[in-house]
């Protein structure tokens, strides 16, 4: 049984159990992980976004970025976030584990697809610690509209 199943979970008689547990253990390990079990999970920049009545509101984790290095553009119902990694990096050094960012100078590129029409003359970008939020008003078409019923 691996470390990670057998902590999380204990071990259980009968071979059939742990042998179950040691393969979910094992598919937790970061080389599956790497090789692209979950790859929906490595997507960059990480997202949130959510939908009120009049908006859709996309938030990104960009830590270490500049305004200067991040692109924002909308394309019909698309929302592309595009940029290059900052050179952060120390110069000279050898590297034992590097895992919290792409090779410095790399670019990125997410295309988010949003499920209503916007008003792209009316989008807004702000990026503060960190965190790029931008908002999308939706298109007058898409809003919510109530209608007035009459009698005859």
């Amino acid at each position: 049984m691996s470390t990670l199943s057998r902590r999380i979970f204990g071990t259980f008689p009968g071979s059939a159990m742990n042998g179950a547990f040691n393969a979910f253990g094992d598919a937790l390990s970061a080389p599956a992980l790497l090789a692209g079990i979950r790859p929906e999970s490595r997507r960059f920049p990480q997202i949130n976004a959510w939908e009120t009545g009049d908006e859709i509101v996309v938030e990104a984790e960009l830590p270490g970025f500049t305004m200067n290095s991040i692109e924002v553009t909308v394309v019909g119902n698309e929302l592309t976030l595009s940029g290059r990694v900052p050179d952060t990096h120390p110069e000279n050094v050898i590297y034992h584990r590097q895992e919290r960012a792409a090779q410095p100078g790399a670019t990125f590129s997410r295309a988010i697809h949003l499920a209503t029409d916007i008003d792209s003359e009316q989008v807004k970008a702000r990026f503060e610690n960190g965190v790029l939020t931008v908002t999308l008003p939706k298109a007058p078409s898409a809003r919510p509209r109530k209608i007035t019923v009459s009698s005859k």
